[in-house]
């Protein structure tokens, strides 16, 4: 008998559609525009890995790092957007079923060394439903 062929969304385009929408105009994104937002504000959405749990769900790892123009802007960005992420949990996005959100990592600072702007990040895993083919 043959495998069923099951595929999974870009979790990255997944997750920045879900953002996007709720973050009150800051930049979502996977890449550091160039020039920065000039409000300061600015989320980065990365797949750092993660694996497929079986043959109809994976667990995409993602790291979020959230920029603002102060420390304390750039924590209330965080915080928003990992409440948001969390909120994923139980809902259909975009047609992908999110099962669960498991936080990895809680939000930490951490200045971008290339700017020394205000940065704090946090990362989940997402475990969500394929698609078969």
């Amino acid at each position: 008998m043959a495998t069923e062929v099951i595929a999974f969304p870009d979790a990255e385009a997944l997750v920045i559609s879900y953002l996007k929408p709720k973050m009150g105009g800051v930049t979502v994104t996977t890449k550091v525009p160039n020039p920065r937002p000039a409000n300061g504000k600015l989320i980065k959405v990365t797949r750092l890995g993660g694996s497929q749990l079986r043959l109809n769900a994976d667990s995409p790892l993602l790291a979020f790092e959230c920029w603002g123009s102060t420390t304390v802007e750039a924590s209330e960005l965080c915080r928003l957007a990992r409440a948001y992420v969390t909120a994923m949990a139980g809902e259909k996005v975009n047609g992908t079923w999110v099962y669960k959100v498991r936080e990895v990592g809680g939000p930490a600072f951490f200045p971008d060394p290339d700017s020394d702007s205000p940065r704090y990040q946090f990362s989940v895993a997402i475990d969500m439903k394929g698609v078969a083919l």
